[in-house]
Formats: C-alpha cells, sequence, structure tokens
C-alpha cells in the first residue's frame, strides 16, 4: 500500500537499493530524494544489509568503487534482516518473492521495524503484502 507523500516525517525510511543507487551515482533523481530527506527526522532514514550486498553485486568495479561505496554505506545507520524479517519474508509466497527475492526481503525488513521503503519501484512494493513505500523522486504538493 503505497504511502501519502505526506508520511510523517519521524516515521522510519529504508532507502531501497534503487534509490541508494540513484544518490550514490548522483543522477537526475539524486536531488529530490535528497529535499526530501531533508525533512524526515534526525535519525530516521536507514539501509538494510540487502542494500550492501545488491548494490555491490550490481557494480562490481574496481577498488576505488568499492571505496566511494563504503564510504557512502557508512553515513546510515542499518536496520537489520533479523529473525523477526525473515519469518516475514518466508510468510510471502512464491509468486510474491518471484518479484524480486531482494526487494521482498527490504520489504521484510521494513515490515518488521515499522518503515515505510523509499523506492521508485512502486509496481515491485505494490506487491508484497503489508508494504509501506513512498517513491521520493515524485514532486510533493504543498499547499499554499
Amino acid at each position: 500500500m503505497p504511502v501519502s507523500p505526506t508520511t510523517d516525517p519521524a516515521r522510519r525510511a529504508i532507502i531501497d537499493t534503487d534509490t541508494f543507487s540513484s544518490l550514490f551515482r548522483n543522477d537526475a533523481n539524486a536531488e529530490r530524494i535528497r529535499v526530501r530527506m531533508i525533512r524526515q527526522t534526525a535519525g530516521t532514514i536507514f539501509l538494510t544489509e540487502i542494500t550492501a550486498e545488491e548494490t555491490r553485486g550490481k557494480w562490481g568495479g574496481g577498488y576505488a568503487l568499492l571505496v566511494g561505496l563504503i564510504q557512502e554505506l557508512a553515513q546510515y545507520p542499518f536496520l537489520p534482516y533479523d529473525d523477526a524479517a525473515d519469518r516475514i519474508y518466508r510468510s510471502f509466497s512464491a509468486a510474491v518473492k518471484r518479484t524480486g527475492s531482494a526487494d521482498c526481503k527490504i520489504a521484510a525488513v521494513a515490515q518488521a521495524h515499522d518503515a515505510v521503503v523509499v523506492t521508485r519501484n512502486v509496481r515491485r512494493y505494490a506487491s508484497v503484502p503489508g508494504t509501506l513505500f513512498e517513491d521520493w523522486t515524485t514532486p510533493v504538493y504543498s499547499p499554499t
């Protein structure tokens, strides 16, 4: 279920791999994401070890890239893929898991820790029951 663009800034937010990649590459979406991050309460933005593993696997690259990736990852606290998240992940049907095992694991961490997933992959997360998600690359409506 998507979250409205006015998500409580005190709610925990997990940056998924796609969103983290935008930030790391400083692509066209990075500025919008950073604006939304600034609006969050301090200490509410997290990564998961799934994103760390996925990002390294996607980009390969040499040691310089690895060092940059480690430095970027170190800026964020991590919410763990713990026993509670694993139980939630294992409860997902095989059809749900086919949408993307890593995304399902991130969704399970979000559910276990009462967090919203920050992603551009809204269709994938919409197929994972019980997952709150939001795309921070879309403009936010601000009444004037």
